[in-house]
């Protein structure tokens, strides 16, 4: 009953705002069809904790957005999304945490890279860091390193549900943390990916390592959204308006997909899909 009180409100809302402040037949005409983008974003994101602008920015580029537009509505749609799927991975630590200790370790990991990963962000604001030349093509490079190297690490199938971390991981993980702060400040995606990537090659339970990216994506894109809204961002708003209630759908579903899909066959998703990434960045 709740639920549905809750999205009937929002479904007013929104109807609220599209007729307040757009013209609601020239909006569903024009934008309608940026729900499925929302929803195939948001669904690859919140199960990989890759980060949904792996799906948004080059869509948003094949569309002839501008770069700061295509940025700027890649965090704000994320906002939305990576939330949901926040909550909904939370939720279901709270279901497993008995039997796999693991999960007791989720808030510690967040703790260690979120406060890097916005230290991060700040500092590219701050010191008015643009984005480095060729930085998409190394990235997706690289993304095509963290893939194959994950695809060796399948070996390792047995979980150890008591594996904890140690002092190393800490400081691995406020670094990493930092150093993925500054490339999502210029791609919208770098951090979850580089979070996850860690955890996994440490042999952590894959769905902890994506629970872990995508809270603290979710962290991440919150503080561009809000300083891009405050400094009049280039967000595409009519954007928004169908991407960010779809992709509140996709996270939910995410959650769901990512742990109904056995452990072993989630890791090769998560490579495959890292790899493809990677492959399709290099020929953007």
């Amino acid at each position: 009953m709740r639920r549905l009180l809750i999205i009937i409100v929002a479904a007013v809302a929104w109807l609220v705002i599209a007729t307040q402040y757009f013209d609601l037949g020239q909006l569903l005409r024009d934008y309608a069809h940026f729900t499925l983008l929302g929803v195939s974003g948001a669904i690859f994101a919140n199960s990989t904790g890759a980060g949904g602008g792996v799906v948004f920015i080059p869509a948003f580029n094949a569309m002839d957005f501008a770069p700061s537009q295509a940025l700027a509505t890649s965090f704000g749609i994320q906002c939305f999304g990576m939330t949901a799927g926040s909550i909904a991975w939370l939720r279901y630590r709270a279901q497993v945490i008995t039997h796999t200790p693991q999960w007791s370790h989720l808030s510690e990991f967040v703790l260690c890279c979120a406060p890097t990963s916005l230290l991060g962000m700040i500092t590219v604001a701050a010191l008015d860091l643009h984005t480095p030349d060729h930085l998409h093509q190394y990235f997706s490079v690289f993304s095509i390193a963290l893939g194959l190297s994950l695809f060796t690490t399948l070996r390792w199938a047995k979980l150890d549900r008591n594996l904890s971390p140690v002092t190393a991981d800490r400081y691995a993980l406020a670094l990493i943390g930092f150093i993925g702060g500054m490339i999502t400040s210029w791609l919208s995606v770098g951090v979850g990916e580089l979070v996850a990537v860690y955890l996994l090659w440490r042999r952590f339970d894959v769905r902890l390592a994506v629970a872990v990216a995508v809270v603290v994506s979710a962290i991440s894109v919150w503080l561009a959204g809000i300083y891009l809204t405050i400094t009049d961002g280039d967000i595409v708003w009519p954007v928004i308006m169908f991407a960010a209630p779809a992709a509140i759908m996709g996270g939910i579903v995410a959650r769901r997909l990512a742990t109904w899909i056995n452990p072993i066959h989630l890791k090769v998703f998560f490579a495959g899909w890292i790899f493809t990434v990677g492959i399709v960045g290099v020929f953007a």
